[in-house]
């Protein structure tokens, strides 16, 4: 291992068809993507947009915890749309036929599953994602968003605490099952001003 590395340096992840963004950053399975941005900033449809092509180019499997999103068809329909390039609903563009729907719901079976625990613990989040991870051959997680997931933090233990305990967790969970990790984690409000706002830093 150390004279493949030596001889072929490190390893690229994987690329999607957005040759800048391949600049800045790859994706490879055993890490953990944190994704942040106010409410309405685009997070999932970009995220929706990037699984898909994760999918379409290299085949990944996606194990989906995403209660902002329900009911279930209402992503699947979200997700449509990066398939087919079409609208889902009547409008203005031509939208896709229903043939299309049922040819696009076959790739979405195939590469997507949606779970929903009662009691949406970490533990049972990756439980679940275990699972998936054997009898789907998932290789992705979605959590979104982080703020979704029950926390208990033990007697003495402060929250910051807790959530860095949880994070480790995670990381090696996605180690250990060759998993990549995508958290999605909202920022603290913005105070209201009358500037733009510019994405940066931010304190979860």
């Amino acid at each position: 291992a150390v004279l493949r590395l030596y001889h072929e340096g490190m390893r690229r992840g994987m690329e999607v068809d957005w040759p800048k963004f391949n600049e800045l950053l790859t994706w490879a399975p055993g890490h953990l993507t944190v994704v942040g941005g106010y409410p309405g900033s685009g997070k999932g449809e970009w995220l929706d947009d990037l699984f898909v092509r994760l999918a379409r180019l290299h085949g990944w499997k996606f194990v989906v915890y995403s209660p902002e999103n329900y009911p279930v068809e209402l992503h699947l329909a979200k997700l449509l749309m990066k398939v087919r390039g079409k609208p889902f609903g009547v409008g203005p563009s031509e939208r896709m036929t229903e043939e299309e729907v049922l040819q696009g719901m076959t790739f979405l079976d195939e590469h997507f599953r949606f779970i929903n625990p009662e009691t949406p613990t970490l533990g049972n989040l990756l439980e679940l994602a275990r699972i998936e991870k054997r009898r789907f051959g998932a290789n992705s997680l979605l959590i979104d968003p982080m703020n979704e997931v029950i926390t208990n933090p033990k007697g003495g233990e402060t929250l910051a605490e807790y959530i860095s305990t949880m994070l480790s967790e995670l990381k090696r969970f996605l180690r250990v099952n060759m998993m990549h990790g995508f958290l999605v984690s909202h920022p603290r409000k913005p105070i209201p001003t009358n500037k733009a706002l510019v994405p940066g830093p931010f304190e979860a």
